[in-house]
């Protein structure tokens, strides 16, 4: 029987051609999605005019981006711009995939102002950290200078800003959204667990993670619902009523949020965010609890 697994991020706009569903079902998990996040663009005006005069005007270096979010406020800008600077020899340094994949994007359909070769740090990073200490490697082997402009969210933590300053990068930041929980949380994370009730039995489900800000704003309405593993007391003391559960964090600083903040036990925390090493983390777990399922 196949286990279901959901996930904390916004639903697929194609679920045929989704890497979530097409890794997880290929391993006999089925997967949900609860989007629990609402998100809003801000400084729309400041972004496009950064975007029009082009990285001369601030003496920038290079462009940071931390988040999927965050490269999507840059498109939206670029889609709202009547010109557009030359941004060709300018590095794009991004955490995973899903940052990268627009940016790429954009540079084939402006082949002329932003090069594909220099979105770098996907595939190396994982986190904002790590992102960090990559552009401490990169930046001198480029001969550059030290000015980079940095698009955040309006709950960014302060970890990758004071790697970077700490060693002697100037960092320009540039809020370019911001978020709050969707409407009717509750209400789509009651639907989804009917409806894993009635085709999963008892089977442990999996809980999987993305960001603090986002976990923290649907743990309260899984805990109606969930035995959360807890560092400090034991499910089995919690109400038989509940249903069993996993939790998967993608990337550390979810991972201790989670761990540190929240006292939860987490079975897996992928080594890179794609969706191959999330499945693969989840099936090496539920191999290691000799669990019924994949």
């Amino acid at each position: 029987m196949s286990r279901a697994v959901i996930l904390f991020k916004s639903p697929p706009r194609n679920p045929d051609n989704d890497p979530y569903i097409l890794s997880l079902t290929a391993a006999e998990y089925t997967p949900y999605f609860v989007e629990v996040l609402d998100f809003t663009f801000a400084n729309e005006d400041s972004l496009v005019n950064v975007l029009q005069a082009g990285p001369e005007q601030d003496a920038l270096d290079g462009v940071a981006i931390t988040s999927s979010r965050g490269a999507e406020a840059w498109i939206h800008a670029l889609n709202n711009s009547s010109e557009v600077g030359d941004w060709s020899q300018i590095p794009f340094y991004v955490v995973g995939e899903a940052t990268a994949r627009p940016l790429r994007q954009m540079t084939r359909s402006h082949p002329t102002k932003f090069s594909e070769s220099l979105i770098l740090g996907a595939a190396q990073t994982g986190k904002a950290e790590s992102l960090a200490q990559f552009i401490l490697d990169d930046l001198p082997a480029r001969r550059r200078g030290k000015k980079l402009l940095y698009l955040t969210g309006d709950k960014n933590r302060d970890t990758f800003h004071r790697i970077l300053t700490e060693n002697g990068v100037n960092i320009q930041s540039l809020m370019v959204y911001g978020t709050m929980a969707a409407k009717n949380l509750g209400q789509k994370v009651f639907d989804v667990v009917q409806e894993i009730r009635k085709l999963h039995a008892s089977i442990s489900t999996w809980l999987v993670f993305f960001a603090p800000s986002s976990s923290g704003y649907v743990l309260p309405h899984l805990a109606e619902y969930f035995a959360l593993p807890s560092l400090e007391t034991s499910t089995d003391s919690l109400q038989t009523t509940l249903s069993p559960s996993k939790l998967a964090a993608i990337g550390t600083t979810t991972s201790d949020y989670l761990r540190s903040e929240r006292k939860l036990r987490i079975s897996a925390v992928p080594s890179q965010p794609t969706p191959e090493k999330l499945t693969a983390a989840l099936c090496e777990s539920d191999r290691g609890n000799n669990l019924p399922g994949p």
